[in-house]
């Protein structure tokens, strides 16, 4: 978002980048907004579907060590699994794979809300030049 030709998506980015590192997205659920948005529900409910199925199969399989215990909501990526799992690297990597997984399933959706709220700016800026 910090790199969007939309206004208001910069402005989310900016606003959201350090909460996220924590693993608090209120910003960005209610910034862009995801809630009530026709366009970006779609991933935000088949992106975790996915990331589920695929963390299901890991620990069943017993690729990844079990989780023996729970960190807080705000460790950070790669250490939140790192933690969970009693020290297993692979964790905090399938954890950034999880990221990676996401974005790349938000990603169209995102260009075309990120399009949809160009279009919008630029035609609001138009008759104030006029």
């Amino acid at each position: 978002m910090l790199f969007s030709a939309s206004v208001q998506l910069k402005q989310v980015g900016k606003t959201a980048i350090v909460p996220s590192l924590f693993n608090i997205n209120e910003p960005v659920i209610f910034g862009l907004p995801i809630v009530l948005n026709p366009i970006l529900i779609i991933p935000f409910v088949l992106g975790p579907t996915i990331i589920v199925t695929i963390n299901y199969f890991l620990f069943a399989t017993g690729i990844l060590p079990p989780v023996i215990l729970q960190p807080p909501f705000t460790v950070p990526i790669f250490l939140g699994g790192f933690i969970a799992t009693g020290g297993s690297v692979l964790a905090g990597l399938v954890q950034i794979m999880n990221a990676v997984i996401a974005a790349v399933i938000y990603w169209p959706f995102f260009k075309r809300y990120e399009k949809e709220l160009t279009e919008q700016e630029q035609a609001e800026a138009e008759p104030a030049q006029s």
